[in-house]
């Protein structure tokens, strides 16, 4: 996220698929690589305040964020 964040002109749109790693990122007895790199990933996306970000839970999520 950081990378595409340093890379982006303001405006810009970055978006994220499989987000919610099939609902395992709310187990919280789920470790695996993958999903504990979505958890860092949504926080961030959630938190940055480099970010105007919305996350669409249908299927198996989406991330959106434009850069402001």
């Amino acid at each position: 996220l950081e990378s595409a964040i340093q890379l982006a002109s303001p405006g810009a749109i970055i978006v994220g698929d499989n987000i919610l790693q099939r609902g395992r990122i709310n187990d919280p007895e789920v470790q695996s690589p993958s999903v504990l790199a979505m958890r860092e990933f949504n926080y961030k996306l959630a938190t940055d305040p480099r970010l105007d970000s919305s996350i669409l839970t249908a299927y198996d999520g989406l991330a959106i964020a434009r850069v402001k």
